[in-house]
């Protein structure tokens, strides 16, 4: 180590030991140097420890050259200005220069170093400055990511609407940030910060529960959300959710709990008004079930209380038109006609009602034989030549090309097509036309005619019962309360088979009645 006077010849500071510094430089992330500037510019570095040629990149016949133009160029052309600026002040000075600037170190880019050293007026026209240089990229990165951090808290805590919280179990002490007070609409300076101020805020009713939780967050050291309302007097009713964490010291012992309130009123309206709708959905429900035990009841008591006699009425009506107990005078023949008729009518319209509480009931059972289709479509034909006598439409029967029984219970196969016939003769068909087709799974039926089809808004109700047949005008049905094609589908479904509309456009509709793939039984009724 060199003396203090010889120190003093060498012109070095007398608390200046390069021994020492370079032996340190093997320690420090940086590197020691003596800098030197006059005041006419002239700049150079008379001594710098090892550490210098990692720290700025530098290859170590700069760094033996202490060539300073090289360093100079190394330093950010950004930062070049404020650096000059900041030893000219030191030099007029003469006090401590310290300096955070960014270098392009030729392998790892840009980097961060922090510079500060002590001037010593050398001579009237030069300054030397003895200091240390150290790479703090890896702590500039830190505090960026940490000011990142919490920026995002921020953000994240001013999305939520949240006010922080603060309590000090040992002192009872309680601290709000501003967005608490703002959150409960109080004036900073009514709070005392003592835990009965905090209650005093709180519906009365919400008082112990927060209490139970916050006395488990101070002992146990944790605790779940806790949901509160804010006092009446503070304005309309408000909800609040409050979470907590405890923070111990190194014994265990919690001394500090802080958490979060935010705002959480409009998810508690959703879900009280979903509470609501969900009562009155099934008040409705119940109601509803109610209304189809007294529909049951009801189409019971008509089963038996009103066809029975509608059917002895229709007996006796016939036995009078038909003179079987002797002649009748003109006028009576006539009105034991029209009661016939009338009869006939209204058992027309109750029938197709029972026969839909039936199947919706699971009483009816369907008895599925093999049924020739070409017999069975010529049989439905027959039953209605009178129709098609008034109307003039024709039914076309189309060969069979492949001859093979369906299977199918015949009663049910014969109300089908009876039913789909007798739709397309009143929407105002000319010509039906009746296939027996193969399929994939088996014969089907096709039911083709050249009205005037069903409009597209209409059939999404087309399998629906009691469709006024004013709202379905090419959908018109015999027995007027819009149940022949909702019991078509019914029977289909019972029999395996799905009842499908395959086309429907202004040049007439076609219906198919075809076999179910394996496993696909549409008991449910619906059309496919």
């Amino acid at each position: 180590m060199l003396k203090v006077d010889q120190q003093k010849r060498a012109g070095a500071s007398p608390m200046w030991d390069e021994d020492l510094f370079e032996k340190l430089d093997k320690f420090l992330p940086g590197f020691f140097y003596k800098y030197h500037e006059t005041d006419g510019g002239k700049r150079w570095l008379s001594w710098h420890s090892p550490g210098m040629a990692d720290v700025y990149g530098i290859t170590p016949e700069q760094a033996a050259h202490n060539d300073f133009a090289a360093l100079w160029d190394i330093i950010h052309p950004d930062d070049r200005d404020d650096i000059l600026a900041s030893v000219r002040r030191s030099a007029e000075t003469l006090t401590e220069w310290e300096a955070e600037y960014r270098i392009a170190h030729p392998r790892k880019g840009v980097v961060w170093v922090h510079g500060r050293s002590m001037p010593e007026r050398i001579s009237a026209d030069e300054t030397a400055w003895y200091g240390f240089i150290q790479d703090i990229t890896r702590i500039k990165s830190t505090l960026a990511e940490v000011g990142e951090a919490r920026f995002r808290a921020k953000l994240a805590q001013e999305s939520l609407g949240a006010g922080i919280w603060d309590y000090d179990p040992l002192a009872g002490t309680l601290r709000w940030d501003t967005e608490m007070f703002d959150l409960y609409r109080i004036d900073p300076r009514l709070f005392t910060g003592c835990l009965s101020d905090w209650f005093a805020y709180l519906h009365p009713d919400d008082v112990p529960a927060v209490r139970a939780a916050l006395e488990r967050l101070t002992l146990q050291g944790s605790c779940g959300a806790v949901r509160f309302r804010l006092h009446p007097d503070l304005g309309p009713e408000r909800w609040l959710q409050s979470t907590g964490k405890a923070v111990r010291d190194a014994a265990g012992t919690v001394i500090r709990v802080v958490g979060l309130n935010y705002d959480i009123t409009a998810d508690v309206q959703a879900q009280i008004k979903e509470r609501r709708l969900s009562d009155e959905a099934n008040q409705l429900r119940l109601q509803a079930e109610e209304a189809n035990r007294a529909k049951s009841r009801f189409l019971a008591m008509m089963s038996h209380e009103l066809r029975t006699p509608l059917n002895a009425m229709i007996g006796f009506a016939e036995t009078m038109s038909e003179e079987v107990f002797g002649p009748l005078p003109a006028r009576y023949a006539d009105y034991a006609d029209k009661i016939g008729q009338a009869g006939r009518h209204l058992l027309s319209v109750i029938g197709p009602i029972i026969d839909l509480h039936r199947l919706d009931g699971g009483k009816v059972q369907a008895q599925p034989v093999p049924v020739d289709l070409a017999a069975e479509l010529a049989t439905c034909t027959d039953m209605l030549v009178f129709q098609l006598r008034e109307t003039g439409a024709e039914v076309r029967i189309a060969p069979d090309p492949a001859p093979v029984p369906m299977h199918f219970d015949p009663d049910h196969l014969r109300q089908i097509l009876i039913n789909l016939i007798r739709n397309a003769i009143e929407a105002g068909a000319q010509t039906i036309t009746l296939s027996a087709l193969p399929g994939p799974h088996g014969p089907q039926v096709r039911i083709a005619d050249d009205g005037p089809g069903i409009p597209v808004d209409h059939q999404h109700s087309l399998w629906q019962p009691f469709t006024p047949s004013g709202d379905e005008p090419m959908q018109s049905r015999s027995d007027g309360m819009g149940l022949g094609l909702p019991i078509s589908v019914r029977l289909a479904a019972l029999n395996k088979h799905s009842l499908d509309l395959t086309r429907s456009d202004p040049d007439g509709t076609v219906f198919s009645l075809r076999p179910e793939a394996a496993g696909a039984n549409g008991a449910d009724g619906t059309a496919r």
